[in-house]
């Protein structure tokens, strides 16, 4: 019977050999450990990435996150920092970078409002008056701009004044005060406000009457026009996503009721209805702040 010798086998072993060698070789890594700059935020967050200029003067750094964004921190706004510290596996979320807010600034708002109006009316007949109708519920689109200043970051007093443009008791013109309360942590873009409103509302209504018709048998329609003036108070919840250079964009709902200053028909009448109006409404916003 043939038989083997171990040096038959030598080339086949000195084959596998170099085959392990070399695939070991090239599993190993080519490159060094990759190093980020880590900054320990004072909100609790830590993030990773580059600092491209640290200001020695007053501590400020102009910062290059992992995933390509640049932005401001202030010596405020961190403890204290790394510098090439090795990238250790990563499992955790997305750093969130939470943008500069105003804190003391003036804000400018433009934007549109989407608005509900109920003039919930109260009508008593007498012996002209017979019924009351067309008192509908109306949705006007304003027109808004607005003007205030923050207080802290947490508060905002302000003015603003809408008008409608799309309208059926046109015009409506709405001069409100306003404050609001941030009540979020401050480790988001969307700030989260209550509104609070207090102003002036003008408006042109209309209802109609039904009255005797002593020419035919039966009862006669006739039209009216009521101008409205008001003391509105509102209150809501906003949305106020920010975006760079410390401006944003605003979503917000408010609930409004009204308080009847003065309520007068135009035109000539045969003696004063028993009518009168106690409305509410609310309003879906939209606006820009700069």
């Amino acid at each position: 019977m043939k038989t083997h010798s171990f040096t038959s086998f030598k080339p086949l072993f000195s084959l596998f050999a170099f085959m392990c060698l070399f695939t070991t070789a090239f599993a190993q890594p080519t490159t060094e450990p990759q190093t980020v700059d880590v900054i320990y935020m004072k909100d609790g967050r830590v993030l990773q990435g580059q600092i491209l200029i640290f200001e020695e003067k007053d501590g400020d750094i102009t910062f290059q996150d992992n995933y390509g964004r640049k932005y401001s921190i202030t010596r405020e706004e961190y403890k204290y920092f790394e510098e090439n510290q090795i990238v250790k596996d990563r499992k955790s979320k997305r750093d969130t970078v939470v943008l500069n807010r105003k804190e003391n600034q003036f804000e400018f708002s433009v934007g549109l409002s989407y608005g509900w109006y109920n003039p919930n009316t109260s009508f008593t007949e007498d012996d002209y008056y017979l019924a009351n109708f067309n008192n509908s519920v109306y949705h006007p689109i304003n027109l808004h701009v607005g003007v205030g200043k923050y207080l802290k970051r947490k508060h905002f007093v302000g003015l603003n004044a809408e008008y409608s443009i799309i309208s059926g008791i046109s015009p409506v013109i709405n001069i409100n005060g306003r404050y609001s309360f941030q009540y979020d942590a401050y480790k988001k873009n969307t700030a989260l406000y209550i509104p609070v409103e207090v102003g002036y509302t003008s408006l042109n209504n209309f209802t109609s009457f039904f009255v005797p018709d002593t020419t035919f048998s039966g009862d006669k329609q006739l039209n009216y026009d009521i101008r409205t003036s008001a003391v509105n108070i509102g209150i809501g919840h906003g949305f106020n996503f920010m975006m760079k250079n410390k401006h944003s964009f605003a979503l917000e709902v408010l609930v409004y009721k009204y308080f009847i200053m003065s309520e007068s028909f135009q035109g000539e009448m045969q003696g004063a209805p028993t009518f009168s109006t106690s409305p509410i409404g609310g309003k879906l916003a939209f606006y820009v702040n700069i």
